[in-house]
């Protein structure tokens, strides 16, 4: 009885336990409750990596060069030593040639650590402009502005008219006048005739024939008014506008060449350019009879000759013409200066004057260069400049100093007069000097004024995952442009802390700025607002990032 007691007090509890583990684990074999179980490897979400840095970042803009507001539209293309070029490439990285403007706006960088291209800007109803861009190795956003002269801009007469060819023959004389029959307030005094023989053959630039039927003729005349002093945003309109850089490149040591009428010509069959004729066409520029001969000190006279300049916008070459224009008696109020020539392109009437041969020195104070930079424009009637400035060029020698060689290359006279301007990329005067100035031995002081109360801003942004919103990382290396709305040019903004850009001399007065956010990744582009109160702000990009597992597979 004491045995059987002491056996039921030790087997007791082993009997209850073991009735537990089966209860726990049903019918199956012991040896699977032995079995180790595999670990599950966690998932992942992984934030998105950064796109690659740029080396620079080249915010440009294009803009009628009256009202400052963007031209939608407009193509840029690019050019490298007189060539296409081959070293610009678009935000993603792919090499481009020309970029055509949505928004008036548009961004690009470089490749082969290039520090220095050229920009031709053009667009329908508006004369071309040219830009010299250069940098240096270290910069990271530069902001230039290509400004378009209007058709229906004062001193602008501009005219197209279609024709049949036949086997890209002229059947019967064809001419073409920008002479208006009505002229309104801002039509010129002078005008062009482009008169085309019958049979003469147009040829493209290699000399062949150009298939097609029919035949367009665009013509262009632009002459220099005066600004109206009584609207101090009117700058009037000066030939010099218009012209490519360089037509002095070629000049006497001691001349310049000073424009004194200008037309282009443009034609085309069926969309194919034409270049070449088989036999000589007649252009024939109308100078109004107050166009001041330089060299003479006069205005002009039957019996005046002028040497002509051609621009071929291929080779982004002048050329001077073997036969001068010949002034011819007057009709009405205007003296006609005929040409013939066998080629087309941009032509300028030039009266050869002694050259400056001081310096001219620029000298800066007042208020301080935004980041983005001012527009110091230098403007006459055969004489028109803009250049690019940030803080630290007003005081750089290299900058504030414009050598004699310098200025005869740029067309500078002995006797040029010429406004001076200051702008923001806005179009807010800085700076204005009090009506014409002698240029040539000056010493110019400039007092910036900055016309609008403006504040800065730092705009953060991050990437952050719709599918864990504990994810995020900042939005690195991505191209941040803002603008006033619709109309005005945008700007880049400078990227300082990871993610965070600093958008500058916001206008304080406004309600709200535009901001487009160029991701360069699989957000592309997004837009939002920012409001311009000198507050910090921060936006979130959310998108489905990638997922992984702890081991690193899947």
């Amino acid at each position: 009885m004491i045995v059987k007691e002491i056996f039921k007090g030790i087997f007791a509890p082993l009997v209850t336990a073991l009735a537990l583990i089966l209860m726990l684990t049903g019918c199956s074999d012991p040896e699977d409750i032995l079995e180790p179980v595999d670990p599950v490897d966690p998932v992942i979400v992984t934030p998105p990596e950064a796109p690659a840095e740029l080396s620079v970042v080249i915010s440009g803009s294009v803009v009628d060069s009256a009202s400052g507001a963007v031209v939608d539209g407009a193509t840029v293309s690019f050019y490298e030593s007189g060539e296409v070029a081959t070293n610009i490439l678009d935000i993603d990285g792919n090499a481009v040639t020309s970029v055509v403007v949505a928004d008036g706006s548009f961004e690009v960088t470089t490749a082969n650590d290039i520090t220095s291209f050229k920009m031709v800007a053009s667009a329908d109803a508006y004369s071309s402009d040219s830009l010299d861009v250069s940098f240096g190795v270290d910069d990271e956003t530069i902001t230039v502005q290509l400004e378009l002269l209007s058709d229906e801009a004062e001193g602008v007469a501009a005219v197209a008219v279609e024709a049949a060819v036949v086997d890209a023959t002229v059947a019967e004389e064809i001419t073409v006048t920008t002479e208006e029959l009505e002229p309104g307030e801002d039509a010129p005094d002078g005008s062009v005739d482009v008169v085309i023989p019958a049979a003469v053959q147009l040829q493209d630039a290699d000399g062949n024939a150009v298939a097609g039927d029919t035949l367009t003729v665009d013509v262009t005349y632009v002459e220099s008014t005066e600004a109206d002093d009584a609207q101090p945003e009117d700058e009037g309109t000066s030939i010099a506008e218009v012209i490519p850089e360089g037509l002095n490149s070629d000049a006497a040591a001691d001349e310049v060449l000073v424009p004194v009428g200008v037309a282009e010509v443009n034609m085309d069959i069926d969309g194919t350019a034409v270049k070449e004729f088989s036999s000589p066409i007649t252009i024939t520029i109308n100078l109004p009879s107050d166009t001041q001969v330089p060299s003479a000190g006069r205005v002009v006279a039957e019996g005046d000759q002028f040497g002509v300049r051609s621009y071929d916008e291929q080779t982004l070459t002048w050329k001077t013409e073997e036969n001068n224009a010949i002034v011819g008696a007057a009709v009405g109020d205007t003296f006609p200066a005929a040409l013939e020539i066998d080629h087309l392109t941009f032509f300028a009437l030039t009266d050869a004057v002694a050259a400056c041969e001081s310096d001219i020195n620029f000298s800066f104070s007042g208020d301080d260069v935004p980041a983005s930079g001012l527009k110091l424009i230098v403007r006459s009637n055969e004489y028109s400049s803009t250049n690019f400035f940030s803080q630290a060029d007003t005081t750089s020698a290299a900058f504030s100093t414009l050598t004699a060689a310098e200025a005869k290359s740029l067309g500078i006279t002995a006797d040029t007069n010429a406004s001076v301007k200051v702008k923001d990329f806005d179009g807010n005067v800085w700076y204005t000097s009090a009506g014409d100035i002698s240029l040539c031995g000056a010493s110019i002081d400039i007092v910036l004024d900055n016309p609008v109360v403006t504040v800065n801003e730092n705009l953060s942004l991050t990437l952050s995952c719709s599918n864990d919103e504990t994810v995020s990382s900042p939005l690195q290396n991505a191209v941040v442009s803002y603008r006033k709305n619709t109309s005005s040019p945008s700007v880049v903004a400078v990227e300082g802390e990871a993610g965070v850009y600093s958008l500058v001399s916001l206008d304080s007065s406004l309600g709200s700025y535009l901001v487009k956010i160029n991701t360069r990744g699989e957000s592309g582009i997004v837009n939002t607002t920012i409001n311009p109160d000198g507050t910090n702000e921060s936006f979130d990009i959310a998108n489905e990032c990638d997922v992984a597992t702890g081991s690193g597979a899947g």
